[in-house]
Parts: structure tokens; sequence; C-alpha cells
């Protein structure tokens, strides 16, 4: 890694964690009936496999959950198979600083609201996503299992090297509506 590469990364670090200094979230787990707002995160993924995130929310749209989904695409601009909708919000790169920071109108409004469950759908580690991710003030996160995740996220999955993406949405919303999450800390 070199040098211009460490120090780009160490001033993002020290932004990250000035901002998660002031964070103040009342974390609530709920079972999956109990949700009622549901915050989704991810990186926009290849064409083919966008449809996949498109079902996603809907799944939970269809079980009455109120769902906002923030998309990021490290390109200049929004692809043309993403549609920016009521449900469904993009950043590009342009809305990052140099150091992986955000700042876009929607990712402020993202970060700043209080869904009942957050779920980050990495699976390889995104600096400018986990930023969202950790300092969102939702009530209970979700993400995939990191060492980096393990103090900002409330339930972790492990997720399996070259996972399909239709096989890492089905396993999530199967654990979210099999498992009772409890409300007792």
């Amino acid at each position: 890694m070199g040098i211009v590469v460490k120090i780009k990364n160490t001033i993002g670090s020290y932004l990250l964690k000035k901002d998660l200094q002031k964070l103040r979230r009342n974390r609530k787990p709920n079972g999956f009936n109990n949700i009622k707002t549901i915050g989704i995160l991810y990186v926009v993924p290849h064409e083919q496999d966008y449809p996949h995130i498109v079902n996603f929310v809907k799944y939970f749209q269809d079980n009455n959950k109120i769902v906002k989904a923030l998309g990021f695409t490290n390109t200049e601009y929004i692809p043309h198979y993403c549609f920016p909708k009521l449900t469904y919000d993009y950043f590009t790169k342009k809305n990052i600083n140099w150091f992986g920071k955000p700042s876009h109108k929607f990712v402020d409004d993202f970060v700043n609201t209080e869904y009942d469950l957050l779920i980050d759908l990495q699976t390889s580690e995104n600096f400018t996503i986990s930023y969202i991710g950790y300092t969102s003030i939702a009530k209970f996160k979700m993400g995939m299992n990191s060492s980096s995740n393990l103090e900002h996220y409330d339930l972790m999955m492990t997720v399996q090297p070259d996972i399909e993406l239709s096989e890492y949405l089905s396993q999530i919303i199967h654990y979210l509506t099999n498992i009772n999450i409890s409300t007792n800390e």
C-alpha cells in the first residue's frame, strides 16, 4: 500500500471516528413483525443483478414495511438501469471526498432517519458504505460479519466468498423472518 493511500485511509478513519463520537442512537431490536421502517444500503450491482435488489425491496414493501434504499455507484454517473424513485436514492463517486466520506443530501437524510432496521448489503468492505452504516441512527443494524463491523452492527451474517447476490438476499430474508429478535439487552 502506497504512502498516499495510507494517508487517505488514516484521515478517512479519523473523520469517521470524529463523527462516531457525536452519534446518539436509540438501540432497539425488534422482531420482523414489529419492524415498520427499513433502510437498505448497498453498492449498485451489475445490471443483471439489479433486479434482485428491486425484488428484495419489494418483498419488504409487500410485508407492509416502509423502505428506503440508498445505492452507491463508484462511477461518475448513475447507471441507466437505476431509476431514482420514491423508494430509491443514489449517489456517485462525485459525492464522496478524497478520504471516502460521503456528502450528499440523500446520504444525510438516510443517516439521520431512525429506521427500525438498517440492512447493509455489502459482501466486501467499502469504506463509503461503511461510513454511512456506522453513522446511521437506525435502531437496529445488520451487516456482514467482519471485525470492523463488530462494534457498529447489532446482527451480522457470515458472507461466503463468491456468494450470488440473490442467495445472500434470500439468507437475509430467512434470518429476519425466522429468528426472534428480543428487545432484552
